[in-house]
């Protein structure tokens, strides 16, 4: 174990007089580390959708009308302040593809969209896509 230890030693000098003869070239020329990179758009930390709602002026009532309010709303509810499925499509319409108009049919708002948690991209299920879930 000495040995081991000692060749190791020797050999960390060995490798620093060998970069210090060469003037440290072999450190300059080294590629700088790669920067972790940074997270997609779709993936970043957003603020939750209640706080959205909240500083749109709106309360917890103008979704959830029962007490204490339930876990989820539901799509009707959804609709009544952010139009038909038809509007929304259009809204989004720019995307590729337009995640309102999923090949799954009519789906429910919370299927994607949480208010009290992250939303989530719920095409990332089986589709290698990058969309933007607010």
């Amino acid at each position: 174990m000495a040995r081991t230890l000692l060749r190791t030693l020797l050999a960390g000098v060995a490798l620093a007089a060998g970069l210090a003869a060469a003037g440290g070239e072999a450190l300059a020329q080294a590629p700088p580390p790669a920067a972790s990179p940074a997270p997609s758009p779709a993936k970043a930390q957003r603020p939750l959708l209640a706080e959205k709602h909240k500083v749109a002026g709106k309360k917890c009532a103008a979704c959830h009308v029962e007490s204490p309010p339930a876990d989820d709303v539901g799509t009707a509810k959804c609709l009544e302040c952010h139009g038909t499925r038809e509007k929304l499509a259009a809204k989004t319409e720019k995307a590729d593809p337009n995640p309102h108009q999923s090949h799954q049919g009519d789906l429910d708002c919370n299927a994607c969209h949480h208010v009290h948690k992250a939303s989530e991209n719920n095409c990332e299920k089986c589709h290698a896509w990058v969309i933007r879930t607010p």
